[in-house]
Formats: C-alpha cells, sequence, structure tokens
C-alpha cells in the first residue's frame, strides 16, 4: 500500500494589470501573531476580500470570478496601509485618525474600484492600489454574497459563512482562543514601537 500525497493543486496566479473589481468580504479577524526585525507581536488585522467578475477560473470543476484579498493591519495612523487604502479608494482622506476611527468600514462592502494587481519576486500576485471608477464607467455586479465579520462581536452563523481560509485565520486570533478555548494558555508581547502597519499600544484600532 502507497500512502498519496492529496495536496490540493496551486491555483494559477492573476496576471498583473488594472482591473474593474468590487469589494465582497470585510473580516475583522482579530490579534494576530506577526514578526518584524525578528521580533513577535500580536496586531489586530482586517482582511479586505475584492472579486473580479470580468475574470473568471475554474475551481472543482466550477467557474467562479476571481478574488484577491490583501491583510491590512487596524490602525488610524496616516502612514498605514489601512488608511492609504480608503484614501485612495473614496477618493478623500479623513480629517484626523479620531474621524477614522468612527468609520464604519462595512460601508465599503460592494463598492468598486479599479485595482491595481502587481506580481512580486516570488509570482505572487498582490493588490497594489484601489482607487475609484472613472466617471461614466458603469459599476460592476455579483451574485457573490457580501460577507462581513468581526472577532470581536461573534456570530456562530456569521463564523460558518465565512471561506474556510478566514476561518482558519480567525481561529488563529487571540479573541478565538479566550472565547472558545479558555484553557490555551495566550503569550502577548509588551507593544514596542514598530513600523506604520502595526498598531502600538496607544494607536487606536479601527472600528467594526
Amino acid at each position: 500500500m502507497k500512502l498519496k500525497n492529496k495536496v490540493k493543486p496551486s491555483v494559477p496566479q492573476m496576471d498583473p494589470g488594472t482591473y474593474i473589481g468590487l469589494c465582497v468580504g470585510i473580516y475583522a479577524i482579530g490579534e494576530q501573531e506577526t514578526s518584524y526585525n525578528d521580533k513577535t507581536r500580536y496586531v489586530e488585522q482586517i482582511v479586505i476580500t475584492f472579486e473580479f467578475p470580468s475574470v473568471t477560473i475554474e475551481i472543482d470543476g466550477e467557474v467562479k470570478p476571481r478574488q484577491l484579498s490583501r491583510t491590512y493591519t487596524a490602525s488610524t495612523s496616516e502612514r498605514g496601509s489601512l488608511r492609504k487604502l480608503l484614501k485612495t479608494w473614496r477618493g478623500k482622506d479623513f480629517a484626523s485618525s479620531d474621524d477614522m476611527a468612527e468609520f464604519d468600514l462595512t460601508a465599503m462592502l460592494g463598492q468598486s474600484a479599479l485595482i491595481q494587481v502587481l506580481q512580486n519576486e516570488n509570482g505572487y500576485a498582490n493588490i497594489e492600489s484601489v482607487i475609484p471608477l472613472p466617471v461614466g464607467m458603469a459599476d460592476p455586479s455579483t451574485a457573490t454574497p457580501l460577507l462581513s465579520f468581526d472577532v470581536e462581536e461573534w456570530s456562530d452563523e456569521g463564523y460558518e459563512a465565512l471561506p474556510e481560509w478566514i476561518q482558519e485565520k480567525v481561529r488563529n486570533s487571540t479573541q478565538w482562543k479566550e472565547q472558545h478555548a479558555p484553557d490555551m494558555e495566550v503569550t502577548i508581547p509588551v507593544a514596542e514601537p514598530v513600523a506604520a502597519d502595526t498598531v502600538p499600544a496607544a494607536t487606536k484600532a479601527v472600528p467594526f
């Protein structure tokens, strides 16, 4: 008897270019363990998923629209990637960090955009920039359900509706471990000054 390696085939990467897309998922996945400059810490993260209706891919015999996601630190910092994303996507910046802290991210669900996709040195497609559609260009449409989730506002129904890979990320959060595995020891290193895309102890997290 021989054991077979049942590794799923990798999905071909998107070609670099500029695509019309829309936001189909916004997920506050909680505090995640990250490494920066050889130091480990926990930061609040948000995953935003965009769909490209005109670009399709066959998965398990079913043709579906392409999707790409990017993970952002939940920071209101002017230098943070999340604020830069919302600034270019909305076409305007926030008046202050407090103003951004009051912003409901789920307002961006279903919103369209022109999305620049680049491939990194390893050949993986990444979302580089997101800007509004040109004036007069029709918004794309999708039959994909628009999903949002916040680990701080737990919902069994909402969790079950999430893609499996998002569920896995949620289970890795300190919030999930505290709520669902209270006997699991969670050690959170003391926060230190870090780059703009991480969350120092005194920085507000963006509410969901």
